[in-house]
C-alpha cells in the first residue's frame, strides 16, 4: 500500500502527525486517498480515453512511497517529538530552578548596589530586606512581647589606591568606624529588667542562639544555656556536649519538696529546685533545673523534671565583653531606659575593630573574601560591575558652512538625545 507523498510540515508537538494530501494555496479542500487503487481510479477518471494515458498514469504515481518509508518516517519524527517534549521540560525545570534560585536569593541576601568608589556609606536592615531577620512576638510572663532585630552598618568605606596607595589596583570594603556592623535584638514592648529572674526567664533567640536570661541590669545579663533534657524519674539519656557522650540521670524527684537530684554516673547533684544550678558531683558538667513535675497522689503520670545541662550552664555576659573568647573584634552591648524602673531597649553584639589599612591586624577585605560576624550569622562582601567605557572625539570645524564642534562616540549608541541614541553630534 502506498500513501501520496504531499506532507506541507509537521507540527512540533505533533507527536508524530503527518498531514497528507495539503497544498498551499489551493481554494479547495485537498482530497486524500487510501490506496494506490483509489489513487489511480480518480487520476484515470480525469483522463482523455482517446489518448495514451500511461504518461499520465505514470506522473500521477511516481510520488508514492512504500509502507516501510511511510514506517521510517513516522519513527522519525518519534524521536524528533521526544527530543522536543524532552527539551521543554528540561526548559520547564531550568526555569523553575532559576525561580527557586532567585527566590532563595530574595529571601536570604541583601544587595547595595551603585556604590561609588571611595565612597562610605551607612544604613540598617531589618526583616523587611532580609526576611530571616526576627520580627515577631515571644512569650513572657505570660504576656505576648513584641521584639524584633536590625542589622546596623556605619562607615562602610569603598576605597582604591587613590584613598591609600598601598591598595594598588585592588578594591577594598573598609570598616572606617569602631561599631561598624552591629546586631540587635529590640524589645519593642516594655520588659522591666527587675521582672526578668529565675522564676520568670526571658527566653529568645538570640543571634541565632536559644538562651534564656535570668538576670539584667544596666550593664550585663546572665544566661543560662546548654542542652535542655526532660526526663521520667530514674530514666536515663546521652547527650552530647562540646563533641563528648555524656549519660544523665534523673535519680530522684522529691514529690513534698518538688527537688530532684541530677547523676552522672557515680556522681550526682542533690536537692535541686525550680531556678537552681549546680555541677554535678566532680564532674564538669553543670545543671539548671527549669521545672520539677512531680506527680499528685493517685496520679498515674510519671515524676519529671526539665533541665539544661553544659559545662558552662550559667554565664554572665558585661557589655564589653569578647564574644568569642580571644577575639577582639566583636563585644556584646545593652541598652536599658534610665527610669526609675529600668526597661530593657535591645542587647547586641557590635564590632568594634576598624579595618581600613593594610597593615591592620584586621585589614579590609577585597571582593575575593568577606567579613564574617560572630557566631556566623552573616556575612559582608563586595562585588564589582563590569562597566564598558566609550571613547569620545572633539573636534571644531565647520557644518553646512557653520562652525561647529563635532563629537563623536567610539559606539554607535554611545550620544542619547532625548529618545534617540547616535554616535555623533555637531554644536
Amino acid at each position: 500500500m502506498k500513501l501520496r507523498k504531499i506532507v506541507n510540515r509537521i507540527i512540533a508537538l505533533g507527536v508524530g502527525a503527518i498531514l497528507v494530501g495539503s497544498m498551499v494555496g489551493c481554494a479547495q479542500p485537498a482530497r486524500t486517498f487510501a490506496t494506490e487503487e483509489e489513487f489511480k481510479d480518480a487520476a484515470v477518471a480525469e483522463i482523455d480515453i482517446t489518448t495514451d494515458n500511461q504518461a499520465a498514469i505514470d506522473a500521477a504515481t511516481e510520488d508514492l512511497f512504500t509502507q516501510d518509508e511511510l514506517d521510517a518516517k513516522v519513527a522519525a519524527q518519534k524521536v524528533i517529538d521526544d527530543q522536543v517534549l524532552e527539551d521543554y521540560k528540561t526548559s520547564e525545570k531550568d526555569q523553575a530552578d532559576d525561580d527557586a534560585t532567585a527566590a532563595l536569593k530574595a529571601s536570604i541576601f541583601y544587595e547595595k548596589d551603585d556604590l561609588g568608589l571611595n565612597s562610605v556609606t551607612s544604613f540598617s536592615l531589618d526583616d523587611s530586606d532580609l526576611p530571616w531577620l526576627q520580627d515577631t512576638k515571644i512569650k513572657f510572663d505570660n504576656e505576648k512581647i513584641d521584639i524584633h532585630e536590625e542589622l546596623i552598618f556605619s562607615g562602610l568605606g569603598v576605597k582604591t589606591s587613590v584613598f591609600d596607595p598601598e591598595f594598588e589596583d585592588n578594591i577594598y570594603l573598609t570598616l572606617e568606624t569602631e561599631n561598624g556592623m552591629e546586631y540587635r535584638y529590640y524589645v519593642d514592648d516594655e520588659i522591666k529588667i527587675g521582672d526578668i529572674s529565675r522564676d520568670d526567664p526571658l527566653e529568645i533567640n538570640f543571634n541565632n542562639n536559644s538562651i534564656e536570661i535570668i538576670k539584667v541590669t544596666s550593664a550585663s545579663f546572665t544566661v543560662v544555656q546548654g542542652e535542655t533534657v526532660t526526663l521520667e524519674e530514674g530514666a536515663s539519656k546521652t547527650v552530647t556536649i562540646d563533641g563528648e557522650d555524656v549519660e544523665v540521670t534523673a535519680s530522684i524527684i522529691s514529690d513534698t519538696a518538688k527537688t530532684v537530684s541530677i547523676a552522672i554516673g557515680d556522681e550526682s547533684a542533690t536537692d535541686l529546685s525550680k531556678g537552681e544550678s549546680s555541677e554535678v558531683g566532680n564532674t564538669e558538667y553543670e545543671v539548671y533545673i527549669k521545672s520539677v513535675m512531680p506527680n499528685e497522689a493517685g496520679e498515674l503520670a510519671p515524676d519529671r523534671v526539665t533541665f539544661r545541662i553544659s559545662k558552662d550552664v550559667e554565664i554572665k555576659y558585661e557589655a564589653g565583653d569578647e564574644v568569642i573568647e580571644d577575639d577582639d573584634r566583636y563585644e556584646y552591648t545593652i541598652d536599658v531606659t534610665d527610669e526609675e524602673e529600668p526597661t530593657l531597649n535591645y542587647l547586641g553584639i557590635t564590632r568594634v575593630e576598624v579595618s581600613d589599612d593594610i597593615d591592620d591586624d584586621y585589614k579590609p577585605i577585597t571582593a575575593d573574601e568577606e567579613y564574617v560576624f560572630a557566631g556566623g550569622l552573616f556575612s559582608v562582601s563586595i562585588s564589582t560591575t563590569e562597566v564598558t567605557y566609550f571613547d569620545y572625539d572633539f573636534k571644531f570645524g565647520e557644518k553646512d558652512n557653520v562652525n561647529a564642534i563635532k563629537i563623536t562616540s567610539s559606539d554607535d549608541e554611545g550620544i542619547v538625545i532625548g529618545n534617540d541614541e547616535v554616535d555623533k553630534i555637531y554644536f
